[in-house]
């Protein structure tokens, strides 16, 4: 079913295996939270927000984040978090959340397999499946 589908056709019965042909196995994962851009608004809170504004996780997250920040990195998310952040203490934003079940899921869905070959075989055949590939 794609999106705005309002109908759904089953697919066929899957073939029996046959000895010897090659198979794929595939793994799909679909993370929706509804904010489009949580992880990347908490990330800059997480590097903007003074020390003393942060809960002991949030803290231990922003030590990690701005790790991986360079200093310009910072410096942006600092104007991007003031420019966006709440007015007053009861105004919701979702800079001032923190990361969702959803994103915290996502963290451990392996990359690795299945092998980066497939999965940009797969990848490009989802663009364009009139080429086979």
């Amino acid at each position: 079913m794609q999106q705005g589908e309002k109908t759904f056709v089953p697919a066929d019965e899957p073939k029996k295996a046959i000895p010897n042909e090659e198979s794929v196995r595939i793994r799909f994962c679909v993370f929706s939270d509804g904010t489009l851009n949580n992880r990347t608004n908490i990330n800059q809170r997480l590097a903007a927000a003074p020390m003393e504004d942060l809960t002991d996780e949030e803290l231990k997250s922003s030590l990690k984040v701005k790790g991986e920040m360079s200093a310009d990195d910072i410096q942006q998310a600092i104007e991007v978090y003031n420019k966006h952040k709440p007015d007053t203490p009861d105004e919701e934003s979702s800079y001032e959340g923190y990361y969702t079940n959803v994103e915290k899921m996502e963290r451990y869905v392996d990359r690795a397999t299945p092998p980066p070959d497939h999965t940009m075989m797969l990848g490009r055949r989802l663009r364009h499946p009139q080429q086979g590939g």
